[in-house]
């Protein structure tokens, strides 16, 4: 239960998306339609596709390799996908690049660590991050509190 409540919950959905900042660059879909790579991203994430999301973040990222949202929303897909180690990574590399909502990207990663690492000191410290961010933040204090109660259970 502990794990489907944080695991569902930690994820960025669509309606947290910032769509303003789109790329020149187009591509024409198997439609015939001209569309940005961006758009394209975002549409095959919105409609449950992430490795075809993935591939196009992975296109954006290959154009500008400085823009910490590419990275962060593809390794949302990761995360959707199971691929633990590849959404961490990309969500370090949003960390270092500072995306802006760090309160969404510190939360995927405690989940990770809470949930797939096992590393309960890890996970407290990205919901404590989470909640510097937003010291409201119901999923953070919840995850914090059982990555507290697990690492205590494992001490003892």
């Amino acid at each position: 239960m502990l794990s489907t409540l944080l695991w569902s919950t930690s994820c960025q959905t669509s309606k947290n998306r910032n769509r303003k900042n789109s790329v020149a660059t187009n591509i024409v879909t198997e439609t015939g339609h001209e569309s940005s790579l961006l758009d394209s991203a975002h549409f095959f994430f919105d409609n449950g596709n992430n490795i075809q999301a993935i591939k196009y973040y992975t296109l954006l990222i290959k154009e500008d390799t400085m823009q910490g949202a590419y990275y962060y929303e593809r390794g949302t897909c990761k995360l959707d996908e199971f691929d633990s180690l590849g959404a961490l990574s990309d969500f370090r590399k949003a960390t270092f690049l500072n995306y802006p909502k760090k309160k969404y990207l510190y939360l995927n990663m405690a989940a990770l660590f809470l949930l797939d690492f096992r590393n309960y000191d890890s996970a407290i410290f990205y919901y404590n991050a989470t909640l510097k961010e937003d010291p409201n933040n119901e999923k953070a204090i919840k995850g914090r509190a059982a990555a507290v109660e697990l690492e205590d259970m494992k001490k003892h």
